[in-house]
């Protein structure tokens, strides 16, 4: 990994962002402050100290990741977000102490082993460039106000660290492939820069040298705001059997999936299990009762029913997508007809990301649904036919 940083107070006189790179540790913190002075800058100057010495504290975790193949990352998400919610309660306590108003946005970026971990609040923004495109894997928690008296809307946080003494934080657990880039940034860069031309600058210039480039360019823009930014680029990471870019792109074509945002790609992700089946391995068994939604990632596997097979499946197919509204038994065994790889989304996980994040459930849920109706045509149209042809 090779990680840098620049923090730049822009045209403004004092510089409420903060930064705090760690490379030893694979991680960077990254904070807006809010309140003005001097509120604002204790408030990025608590958060960067607090969440130091709780990264230092947590070295262990976080060696144990990069060091074994079967540690478990989710341990690493749920201390991402506990010690976000720490920052937040002493951000929120140095405030009462000091009768002031202030609080801050921020993001945690955390690179063990395969995955990326990421934790924010308010709207600093992470991103991923790979393969020469820049995606945002981070939502602001903004909302529009109207405006008053013909004046256009604002945009208003609705998650900050420190204005209360609890939180909620926002994860995301990603896998990471070779010459990944990942940048974590302030609304200062955010504001002057497309995904676009993010990823242009990844492109061109070494990632030891595009924190500062792009500080630079935002104050040449005309930013009105301080800026920072933190970059890490992946240079080696063991990868599942299907890289993580594949998974996506497969999601990408299934009809109840090909309305999210990379993010949101990002986060079915990770909540299915990748594995694998040798070909001649049963992947459903007729009559079984689950509640399973399989994507075949790579291989071809045969749907057999009383001996005949009755379908093929290929790369992209997928099926199980009615069990996930309620548990039913299997109408046929899927059986791998080469080495299978298959992506396998489980009911209760999709309950729980729905749970966690509304507006993805909402998508999904449509999905499913037109997805299901199609169906339903489909057989009523084959039904009607066939009534049709034995009347004739």
């Amino acid at each position: 990994m090779t990680w840098s940083g620049q923090t730049d107070a822009g045209p403004r006189p004092v510089n409420e962002d903060g930064l705090a790179l760690l490379p030893e540790l694979g991680a960077c913190f990254i904070c807006d402050g809010m309140g003005g002075v001097p509120a604002g800058p204790l408030a990025s100057e608590t958060a960067c100290r607090v969440m130091t010495m709780l990264l230092e504290q947590n070295r262990c975790l976080i060696a144990e990741l990069n060091q074994s193949v079967t540690a478990d990352p989710g341990s690493l998400v749920d201390m991402a977000a506990a010690m976000m919610e720490t920052a937040g309660r002493q951000v929120h306590l140095a405030m009462r102490e000091r009768a002031l108003s202030g609080a801050c946005t921020a993001a945690l970026l955390i690179l063990a082993g395969r995955f990326a971990i990421v934790a924010h609040v308010g709207d600093c923004r992470v991103y991923l460039v790979r393969e020469g495109v820049a995606n945002a894997i981070t939502e602001d928690h903004v909302c529009m106000k109207p405006g008053e008296a013909g004046k256009p809307p604002q945009r208003m946080l609705t998650r900050v660290l420190g204005l209360q003494p609890h939180v909620q934080v926002e994860t995301l657990l990603v896998e990471l492939m070779p010459r990944d880039v990942l940048l974590a940034c302030t609304d200062g860069i955010s504001s002057c820069f497309s995904e676009a031309e993010l990823a242009d600058c990844c492109g061109k210039t070494p990632v030891d040298q595009a924190p500062l480039a792009l500080t630079r360019a935002a104050r040449s823009r005309g930013g009105r705001d301080n800026a920072t930014v933190a970059a890490a680029a992946v240079h080696a990471v063991r990868m599942n059997v299907v890289d993580p870019a594949s998974q996506i792109k497969t999601l990408k074509t299934i009809p109840l999936f090909a309305g999210l945002n990379y993010r949101q790609l990002a986060k079915v992700c990770e909540v299915s299990r990748v594995l694998q089946y040798p070909a001649g391995e049963t992947i459903i068994t007729e009559g079984q009762t689950d509640t399973d939604l399989y994507v075949l990632l790579k291989g071809e596997a045969w749907v057999i029913k009383l001996g005949v097979r009755l379908a093929e499946l290929k790369t992209g197919s997928f099926f199980g997508e009615g069990n996930l509204l309620e548990p039913a038994e299997r109408a046929a065994d899927v059986i791998a007809h080469t080495d299978t790889v298959a992506l396998v989304l489980r009911r209760s996980d999709l309950l729980a990301l729905f749970a966690s994040d509304a507006s993805l459930g909402v998508h999904i849920a449509w999905s499913l649904a037109q997805v299901l109706n199609a169906r339903l045509r489909k057989t009523s149209s084959e039904l009607s036919f066939a009534k049709g042809g034995q009347m004739a």
